[in-house]
């Protein structure tokens, strides 16, 4: 009798998807708050500013986790088709529901149309579109890394971080940047944790905690420095520099800022190693991420859901800082059962568009296992 081991997911991994989602959503409620605060050199507009950052890295952990995983699997078809479904049942069902409860049915657009039946095509969640592009190029990713020796991989990845990174960064108007290429770059990174994990092994647990709390502060600092900065009367010198496009918040929340990389690699390392086992609560939680990433930042029913949230009533740094945490828990916890709870409709769905499909490549995939079975005797 052949005996099946069935694939525990690892819940400190798990443990950092939920992480992720929460600092995304928190970033989301920032950007799409119109905050009443001061523009100037203060707590309150600082904290507005870094709760900002917390998008890309989100993005940036997320995408570092796939590569993790996906360098030593096999591209499948079949993860991207359910990925696929999945989305468009949520984009069509949160159209439904939202011209059905609210005054989007008295003026239906075109363009709320084709994001809701098209939502890859029309990019209706940026991320999703990015995502499953750059998934169409794991095959080759894979391949390319596995051909580098450790020295021309580390090279490789280096001379990105330079041209691809940290040079448009600091030079913005001449940025190269795509979200499909930094999601590629990042997968790459994650693929190389993976095959040569010694570099992140052979760091100390405080030495990590050590760099997650420098490079967080050194983010803070460069967007306080920035708002000082920007707040000078203008010279020559200071009217060159903005004419760069550094923007206040440029060296912690641009899409391929460097620092905002280095924070996310530096976090997954110390979840990496958290000594935490098989734990279902935690897998179950994490198992809903994909599916409040799509309920909170639906382009059409995101300003509904910050509306309701109103964040701008709060104008002290502290009380802003804990009410976005606050509303990220709950939003997360909130979201989860909303989630439990769609899936109860999606589920059977997939399984119904998949259900035969699944069967067919189960008894492929075995009969080429008793194939090598019999070449072996």
């Amino acid at each position: 009798m052949e005996k099946v081991v069935k694939k525990v997911r690892q819940s400190n991994v798990e443990l950092l998807r939920i992480f992720a989602i929460i600092i995304i959503i928190i970033n989301h409620m920032a950007l799409h708050t119109p905050w009443h605060v001061v523009r100037s050199v203060n707590n309150a507009r600082l904290v507005t500013q870094w709760l900002g950052t917390g998008g890309r890295l989100g993005v940036n952990i997320f995408i570092l986790i796939s590569g993790y995983f996906l360098i030593k699997s096999t591209f499948k078809w079949r993860s991207l088709s359910k990925l696929w479904v999945q989305v468009w049942l949520y984009a069509v069902g949160i159209f439904f529901i939202f011209h059905h409860f609210t005054q989007l049915g008295q003026t239906i657009s075109l363009n709320q149309l084709r994001i809701s039946f098209l939502p890859i095509m029309f990019n209706q969640w940026w991320f999703i579109t990015a995502y499953m592009i750059m998934y169409l190029f794991v095959p080759f990713m894979n391949k390319f890394a596995k051909a580098l020796t450790q020295k021309e991989y580390r090279n490789f990845l280096l001379l990105f971080l330079v041209v691809g990174s940290a040079w448009p960064t600091i030079a913005p108007k001449i940025s190269i940047y795509s979200d499909v290429i930094w999601m590629m770059f990042v997968y790459m990174i994650g693929g190389y944790i993976r095959l040569y994990p010694d570099f992140i092994k052979n760091l100390k647990t405080k030495t990590l905690l050590g760099l997650w709390a420098g490079v967080a502060a050194l983010m803070l600092g460069s967007i306080q420095f920035m708002n000082w900065f920007n707040s000078l009367d203008a010279n020559k010198f200071i009217s060159m520099v903005r004419a760069i496009g550094i923007s206040n918040t440029r060296f912690a929340n641009a899409p391929m800022n460097p620092l905002s990389l280095i924070l996310a690699v530096i976090i997954f390392a110390v979840f990496l190693r958290l000594p935490i086992p098989g734990n279902k609560l935690i897998n179950g939680l994490a198992a809903n991420v994909f599916g409040i990433y799509l309920l909170q930042s639906s382009s059409i029913g995101h300003k509904w859901l910050w509306d309701l949230v109103d964040a701008q009533r709060f104008t002290s740094g502290w009380k802003i800082l804990i009410y976005s945490i606050g509303v990220g828990l709950v939003i997360f916890a909130v979201g989860s059962v909303i989630v439990a709870l769609t899936n109860l409709i999606t589920n059977p769905i997939e399984k119904l568009t998949f259900g035969k499909l699944d069967t067919y490549l189960k008894k492929r995939k075995v009969k080429s296992q008793l194939n090598q079975v019999e070449e072996t005797k």
